[in-house]
C-alpha cells in the first residue's frame, strides 16, 4: 500500500473509531449527566432522553458503519493492487527467462553455424607451383625442377588476393573493369568461393531473420533499437572473423548479380566497416563509401 493510500486508511479507520466510540459512550454520559437529579431520579425516569438518544446516536452508528465500510474496500483494492503488482512482475520475470531461453537456443545454432563456416574455410585449397629452390613452405628441389604444394584455408584466400593486385590498391582500373575482372576471377573459382559466400550469407540472414533476437518493451511491443543492438552483436563476432582479404573478396562479390541479397545484409549491418577504403583501388572507392554511408 502506498504512502498516501496508507494515510487516508487512517483517516478513515480514526473517524470510524471515533463514530463508534461516540455512540457506544452517549448512554453512558447521559447516565452521568442526568441521572439522580430532581428530573431524572430512576433509570425509569430516562426513558423519554434513551428515545432521544436512540435517534441522535443512531447517525453515529451509521457513520461509523460507512467508514468502516470504505476502509475495508480500501484495503481490498490495495490488496488487489498488490496482486496486480506482483503478477505484473512474475510475468516480467517470465518474459525475460523465455527470452534467455530464446537467445540461448539461437546461441547454439549460431555458433554450429560459425563452426561450420570455419571448416569450410579450412577445407579451401589451392595449388601451387614453384621453380628451383623454393621458400621453406615448399619441398626444396633442383634448380630448374618445378615442384608443387597444396594449401589450405585462409592461406588459399591471401594467395588469391595477392595473385590479383586488382583488388587491391595497386592498379588504376576502371569501376568496370575492376568488376569484369572479379566476375572472371571468381568463375574460375567458384568450387570454392560459391561455397563460401553462400555459407557467410546464410549466416548474416540467419541474425537478421531470427525472431529469437526480438527485444520487447514492457508493454510486450517489438523494441527495434534494442533488437538491432542485439542482432549487431552477433553481426560483430561474425566480423572479427573475417580477414582483410575476405573483407575485399567480399566486397567485390557483394556487387555482383549474385551477391544483390548479400550487399544489403552487409550495408545494413556495416559488415565491412573495418574495411579501409585506402585498401581498394581508387576506381572502387566511391561505391565503397557510398555502402557505408547507407
Amino acid at each position: 500500500m502506498k504512502l498516501g493510500m496508507k494515510v487516508f486508511f487512517g483517516i478513515v479507520v480514526v473517524i470510524a473509531i471515533l463514530a463508534l466510540a461516540a455512540g457506544i459512550g452517549s448512554p453512558f454520559y447521559i447516565q452521568s449527566e442526568y441521572l439522580g437529579d430532581g428530573a431524572y431520579p430512576t433509570h425509569k425516569d430516562l426513558g423519554p432522553i434513551g428515545d432521544w438518544l436512540g435517534g441522535s446516536s443512531t447517525p453515529f452508528f451509521t457513520v461509523a458503519s460507512f467508514f468502516i465500510l470504505v476502509a475495508a474496500l480500501i484495503a481490498q483494492m490495495a490488496e488487489l493492487r498488490a496482486t496486480r503488482e506482483e503478477f505484473a512482475q512474475q510475468n516480467k520475470e517470465f518474459k525475460e527467462q523465455n527470452q534467455l531461453m530464446s537467445i540461448q537456443r539461437f546461441e547454439s545454432t549460431f555458433f554450429q553455424m560459425v563452426s561450420l563456416h570455419h571448416q569450410i574455410v579450412n577445407s579451401i585449397e589451392d595449388v601451387r607451383e614453384t621453380r628451383g629452390y623454393g621458400s621453406a613452405l615448399y619441398v626444396q628441389s633442383a634448380p630448374d625442377s618445378i615442384s608443387s604444394v597444396v594449401i589450405r584455408g585462409r592461406q588459399v584466400l591471401a594467395d588469391w588476393g595477392s595473385e590479383r593486385k586488382c583488388f587491391f590498391a595497386k592498379l588504376q582500373l576502371s569501376e568496370q573493369e575492376l568488376r569484369d575482372d572479379f566476375e572472371d576471377f571468381y568463375n574460375k573459382k567458384e568450387s570454392n568461393l560459391g561455397h563460401y559466400f553462400r555459407n557467410l550469407f546464410h549466416i548474416v540472414e540467419f541474425i537478421d531473420k531470427s525472431s529469437e533476437l526480438t527485444v520487447y518493451d514492457d508493454k510486450g511491443e517489438p523494441d527495434t533499437d534494442k533488437t538491432m543492438e542485439q542482432r549487431r552483436k552477433y553481426i560483430r563476432i561474425i566480423r572479427a572473423q573475417l580477414s582483410t582479404t575476405e573483407m575485399i573478396l567480399l566486397f567485390y562479390n557483394s556487387l555482383t548479380t549474385y551477391g544483390t541479397a548479400f550487399h544489403d545484409l552487409i550495408v545494413k549491418y556495416r559488415l565491412l566497416n573495418n574495411l579501409r577504403k585506402e585498401l581498394l583501388p581508387v576506381a572502387m572507392r566511391p561505391v565503397f563509401i557510398a555502402m557505408k554511408q547507407n
